[in-house]
């Protein structure tokens, strides 16, 4: 569902113009509206919590890929 609410933002938001200097942009237009948004919902209030809801987000996503790892530990606790 989180990819569906994503793909739609971002057909909604696709059309907006970037009023900004094209050579000084870092990141789209897009996905700053799109975390934006998501991190709105997710009951962020100012900008710095959009950027720690955004870098909570990517830690989540990064450490995913090791869930299995972690997973396993849990089952083999360390015998001291």
């Amino acid at each position: 569902m989180a990819k569906e609410v994503r793909s739609s933002l971002i057909e909604k938001f696709s059309e907006l113009a970037d009023p900004r200097i094209l050579l000084k942009t870092r990141h789209k237009l897009i996905d700053i509206v799109v975390i934006t948004v998501c991190a709105l919902l997710g009951g962020a209030d100012d900008w710095v919590e959009i950027a720690n809801w955004n870098v909570s987000m990517k830690m989540r996503h990064e450490f995913a890929a090791f869930k299995e790892l972690f997973a396993w530990f849990r089952c083999h606790p360390r015998a001291d």
